[in-house]
């Protein structure tokens, strides 16, 4: 008999996606407007919006396997989020702070990199702890707390902008540094994932 899908587990994942979404729904509101301060060329604009398709082409696959891969004593992707999720949210927060077009695209070129090496760990978590009948259950909680992310920053966010350029980079970039830590005391890992826990106990 399976055992209940936990949703207060999968809501503190949710967290997570929801500050994911935060953060690419302010990047591409308003990064454009960043660099629009300092070239008018739409060609290097338009090239560096794409840097997170780029990222996301080579090293989302690269760190899903790795982390595949990786045993520690907090889990497989854990190590990822608590490493790289606030260092995503520093570089985050410092976007709208750069006086310079150098040390604007210096910036945006690490936050890509880093935040692309967590966010597929983030995603297989998902299925590492939940049992695959109630996977579409936990995805629609996932999908409803990124919703609400994007919704966060149209409402507020938008709001904060108008205060401050850089409130909303400020929010999602704070939040990148404490909800790592929900997840890491809130979520353990299994050594390895419900489905090859199944495979492993399977008698044939």
């Amino acid at each position: 008999m399976s055992s209940r899908l936990n949703y207060l587990k999968i809501f503190n994942l949710g967290l997570g996606f929801m500050v994911i979404s935060m953060i690419w729904a302010a990047y591409n509101a308003y990064m454009p407007i960043f660099l629009g301060n300092f070239t008018k060329s739409n060609t290097l604009i338009g090239f560096v919006m794409s840097w997170d398709n780029i990222a996301n082409l080579f090293i989302l696959p690269f760190f899903g396997a790795l982390s595949d891969n990786t045993r520690t004593r907090i889990g497989r992707r854990m190590p990822y989020i608590l490493v790289s999720m606030p260092l995503a949210g520093v570089l985050y927060a410092l976007l709208p702070l750069q006086t310079k077009l150098l040390s604007l695209l210096v910036i945006d070129l690490l936050f890509n990199i880093v935040v692309a090496t967590y966010r597929t760990p983030m995603v297989a978590l998902m299925p590492d702890i939940v049992e695959e009948e109630h996977r579409s259950k936990a995805n629609g909680v996932i999908n409803f707390m990124g919703g609400l992310g994007s919704l966060i920053i149209f409402f507020i966010g938008s709001q904060l902008y108008k205060i401050n350029k850089a409130y909303p980079f400020f929010l999602s970039g704070i939040l990148s540094l404490i909800i790592p830590i929900v997840l890491f005391l809130t979520i353990k890992e299994p050594k390895i994932g419900v489905n090859e826990e199944k495979k492993k106990n399977r008698v044939f």
